[in-house]
């Protein structure tokens, strides 16, 4: 009986996406009418597809993956001191709209009915994008393994404040009574209306933002010193002081042709500016074209790993000394490491999940002797 119904499921999901073989349509609806479980499970899957626009790397619906969203997409927690506690369930269409360019799914956290603590969370899963429009018409691009968290009575607010996970850009509807507030850990990021991206995965040290236009205020949680930036410059804040070096830089701060300047602008932080940057290199990861600009293999592989939900494993470290420079127009990943292989003397095997990457020894020597010549 539950084969049937796994059997079942699988057809619905097909006749949703529109893909199940007509003479079977009947069948599969008479299902739908007779089953209550069914019914639910093919009412919510047309709306998450409905809802979605659904755009993998290799520009196919992963059915597989829109049946885990499903399983997903609505999870419940509560955070409350008493014990007795409910469980509440809402979805309003007024409260946002959303367009997913990857996987999306809405957390509602309630504390309790006395004392309400409603938060949305959007996330974009590894090897998708997610494009969400906020309740004030903010619109949010968010990267590759990020997420955006905000009060449901997000317009009631004094300050319109967003906690952010990963990387996101923010077009900022202007609102001079309301303040935009990013918050990435204990970074501060301010607004009014403007344009900017913000990177703060959890995993690196070092969270950074870059203005495109407007003005932001950067600080520090307990701190009353800020920075404030301009159009096309760019802050680091290191998480931990201790471990501010270049080489760290490098991953997050583009534009290496620029000057690096440490300020004294926080109070025992070590905070970087660059002024004069060109901003498509920091948000191009939301564009049809993506640019890159001298990222050695190590600092590329990182951005590979999220943008296409892969691990890379780099074998000789000597492959690090090349810097590669381009421009990828929605090619998938085996496409970019061969034009990696045009232009340095690397070898590759892709394996589900995993990549591989080594230098190729065959033609290394050809590859310095033709730099030389050079």
């Amino acid at each position: 009986m539950q084969k049937d119904t796994l059997d079942i499921k699988q057809k619905i999901e097909l006749y949703v996406l529109g893909e199940l073989d007509k003479q079977e349509h009947k069948s599969v609806l008479d299902a739908i009418n007779d089953n209550l479980e069914l019914k639910n499970y093919y009412n919510q899957l047309r709306t998450l597809v409905k809802s979605e626009e659904y755009i993998r790397l290799d520009n196919k619906f992963n059915i597989e993956g829109s049946r885990e969203r499903l399983n997903k997409r609505i999870l419940l927690s509560q955070e409350t001191k008493s014990t007795n506690f409910k469980f509440l369930f809402r979805v309003a269409a007024s409260l946002l709209i959303i367009t997913v360019l990857g996987s999306l799914y809405f957390y509602f956290i309630q504390q309790n009915q006395e004392i309400p603590n409603e938060y949305c969370v959007v996330e974009a899963p590894l090897g998708a994008k997610t494009k969400v429009q906020l309740p004030d018409n903010t619109k949010v691009m968010l990267n590759a393994g990020s997420k955006i968290k905000y009060a449901a009575n997000f317009n009631q607010l004094n300050a319109r404040e967003v906690e952010l996970s990963g990387e996101a850009f923010f077009d900022v509807a202007k609102n001079k009574k309301h303040p935009f507030i990013v918050k990435a850990g204990d970074v501060f990021i301010k607004a009014l209306g403007t344009e900017f991206n913000v990177k703060a995965y959890e995993e690196e040290n070092i969270i950074a933002a870059a203005l495109v236009e407007g003005s932001i205020e950067v600080s520090k949680a307990g701190q009353d010193e800020s920075v404030l930036l301009k159009p096309n410059q760019i802050v680091a804040v290191f998480k931990e002081p201790d471990k501010a070096n270049k080489e760290k830089l490098d991953v997050v701060v583009p534009d290496k042709g620029k000057p690096l300047v440490k300020i004294n602008k926080i109070k025992n932080t070590d905070v970087f500016l660059k002024k004069d940057i060109n901003t498509d290199l920091v948000t191009s990861w939301k564009d049809d074209v993506w640019i890159i600009q001298n990222m050695s293999m190590r600092e590329f592989s990182v951005l590979l790993e999220r943008r296409y939900n892969v691990n890379i494993e780099l074998v000789s470290t000597e492959i690090n000394q090349f810097q590669f420079s381009g421009s990828f127009s929605d090619q998938t990943l085996e496409l970019i490491l061969k034009a990696l292989q045009l232009t340095a003397p690397i070898k590759y095997t892709i394996e589900p999940k995993k990549v591989t990457i080594d230098l190729d020894k065959s033609v290394h020597k050809d590859y310095l002797r033709f730099l030389k010549q050079k």
